[in-house]
């Protein structure tokens, strides 16, 4: 199996999220998952703009790591993220009912104050303290594979008692002229 490739788009909220995201990192490393995040890979005259546009274009999936400042800075287009949601958002917006690159996770807040719009109507993992972090993240590595927890079985053929039998049935008129017939 090839290693799928991640880009994690995240704001700076404190120096405790951005060990989050790079603890979520490493462990997705050690999962087979390539990741590009800014932390292993930004270093001094790289230019920022050109760094996130690869780092979009180039993944095979998206982790959107979502908390409050994350909402208000995707929304508001500001910083790294607004950048980021510019151009999510029109790749989004291209494959609206058949999304399959990006990865909503909510980190911090709630679906009304660390959602951003764009992201309202789609299902996302919740890693939020206190919450059920193990089957948060099983459900994203599944995501990111491509592996559904249950592999939906083939279809069979339909039961004997269903299936049509290898007789015609008569048709209107022959039973009609049978029935006449037999009232003579």
């Amino acid at each position: 199996m090839e290693q799928p490739k991640v880009f994690i788009s995240y704001s700076w909220d404190s120096e405790a999220h951005k060990a989050w995201v790079k603890s979520l990192a490493d462990r997705l490393m050690g999962d087979g998952v390539n990741i590009t995040l800014d932390q292993y890979d930004l270093l001094l005259g790289r230019n920022l703009t050109n760094y996130m546009e690869e780092a979009v274009d180039k993944a095979d999936k998206v982790i959107l790591i979502l908390t409050e400042n994350y909402k208000i800075k995707a929304e508001g287009r500001t910083g790294g993220v607004g950048y980021e949601y510019s151009m999510i958002n029109a790749e989004w917006y291209k494959k609206q009912t058949a999304n399959n690159k990006f990865i909503p996770i909510l980190r911090q807040g709630t679906h009304e104050t660390a959602i951003p719009r764009f992201v309202d109507s789609y299902i996302y993992g919740d890693m939020r303290d206190g919450g059920d972090f193990e089957e948060a993240y099983q459900m994203m590595i599944r995501t990111i594979y491509n592996s559904p927890r249950h592999k939906k079985p083939k279809v069979g053929k339909p039961p004997i008692y269903v299936q049509p039998t290898q007789e015609e049935p008569p048709s209107p008129s022959e039973t009609r002229n049978t029935i006449i017939h037999s009232l003579d």
